[in-house]
C-alpha cells in the first residue's frame, strides 16, 4: 500500500501492488516513472502545486500494475517491472 499526501491536505491510497515488489531497485522504477510524469504535466505542475499528488498516485499505480504484470504470481527484479512499463502503460490507455 503506498500512501499519498500534499501539504495542501490532499490525501490518497493506492494499493494492488504484489508483495513481489518490494525487491532492490524497485524504488528507482518508481522514481523514474515520477519524474516521467513530472516532466510531460511540468505546466499543470506550475499552475497548481496539488496535481504533484495525483501524479504521485498515478505513478504508485503503474509501478504496482507493472509488478502485477511482470511477476505473474511469482518473484522478480526490478527491470522485470522498468520493462513492463510500456505494456502497462498502453492497457490503461487501450479504450
Amino acid at each position: 500500500m503506498t500512501y499519498v499526501a500534499s501539504p495542501g491536505g490532499t490525501r490518497l491510497t493506492v494499493t494492488g501492488a504484489p508483495p513481489w515488489l518490494a525487491t532492490a531497485g524497485a524504488g528507482d522504477v518508481l522514481g523514474g516513472i515520477l519524474g516521467a510524469l513530472f516532466a510531460t504535466h511540468a505546466a499543470a505542475l506550475e499552475a497548481d502545486a496539488e496535481a504533484c499528488a495525483a501524479l504521485a498516485a498515478t505513478a504508485a499505480l503503474v509501478h504496482g500494475l507493472a509488478a502485477a504484470r511482470a511477476s505473474a504470481g511469482g518473484p522478480l527484479v526490478a527491470l522485470d517491472v522498468a520493462e513492463a512499463i510500456p505494456a502497462t502503460i498502453a492497457a490503461l490507455l487501450r479504450p
